[in-house]
């Protein structure tokens, strides 16, 4: 299953939390974040992930592909992993296709 991550185009976290993300370079992935000790929990303990059906509800500046370890724990509107890497950024959200996606957003809420 693939998964997302959405952050500052620095790796810092858009959503809350703390720390900063190893970013990819080129075709070199990021490092792997270190692995989360005890145990997951949504919002207080993991690596928050999502996959392609989740994103939406969590869109930021910056999306990446993300190599997860370990066994993982899933929420309606997340995952949470004990470690993960940030493999790629995706070059096709930017801010052009963000403003693009909002006024498309728009346009079916006020027709």
């Amino acid at each position: 299953m693939k998964f997302y991550k959405v952050l500052n185009l620095d790796g810092t976290c858009f959503w809350g939390g703390f720390g900063v993300w190893s970013l990819p370079n080129g075709d070199k992935p990021g490092n792997w974040m270190p692995e989360i000790q005890g145990e997951l929990s949504p919002c207080k303990n993991g690596y928050h992930v999502l996959d392609a059906n989740q994103l939406l509800a969590w869109i930021g500046p910056a999306i990446f592909e993300v190599e997860v370890k370990g066994e993982g724990l899933s929420q309606a509107d997340k995952s949470v992993y004990p470690q993960a890497r940030l493999t790629r950024k995706l070059d096709n959200w930017n801010e052009r296709t963000a403003r693009l996606f909002a006024w498309d957003c728009e346009e079916h809420v006020l027709s």
